[in-house]
């Protein structure tokens, strides 16, 4: 795949997250939790434009500008309402924070329990590496793009360079 002529849909953009797809994958980079608009926002993004058969990964990148309220955790019913309302679209859901300590053990617990809740048909997993993430999104990706490793380096740089630009 010829990474830098590949035309990417940008389905969200905005200074707290990026979200962009391509052959049968969405990647998402968020400086943000995703909750009240913003959680609508994408999800309203998801379906105007996404078929079903996607593979979504899902970047944390938390930024000290949008920082972690001590109730975090009561967006946990939203959390769980909007996946139900957008699962059906993607056969696979990987999350990757990209931080360690508390915020992370916390992400995992909180999308664990969204999980659990929710229980959405896709499978979900959450790693500590991109690259695993991709190869294991990869397996549970229909045919084409969505199998190619590339094809989410590939998003994972369109997203970062928008949302380095609005740094």
């Amino acid at each position: 795949m010829g990474d830098d002529a590949a035309e990417v849909d940008v389905l969200v953009d905005d200074p707290r997250r990026c979200a962009c797809a391509q052959g049968g994958v969405l990647v998402s980079i968020h400086r943000a939790l995703l909750d009240g608009p913003a959680l609508s926002a994408f999800a309203e993004s998801v379906e105007s434009v996404a078929p079903e058969g996607l593979v979504l990964l899902t970047i944390f990148r938390l930024d000290p500008r949008y920082p972690l309220t001590p109730s975090f955790d009561t967006a946990i019913p939203e959390l769980v309402a909007t996946l139900r309302r957008i699962e059906r679209r993607f056969t696979a859901i990987a999350a990757v924070p990209e931080f360690g300590g508390v915020r992370r053990a916390s992400l995992r617990v909180v999308s664990r329990a969204v999980w659990t809740l929710a229980q959405p048909r896709c499978e979900q997993a959450i790693f500590d590496r991109m690259t695993d993430a991709a190869r294991w999104l990869g397996e549970r990706a229909p045919d084409g793009p969505a199998r190619d490793l590339a094809t989410y380096f590939h998003l994972y740089r369109a997203a970062d360079a928008r949302l380095r630009a609005r740094a």
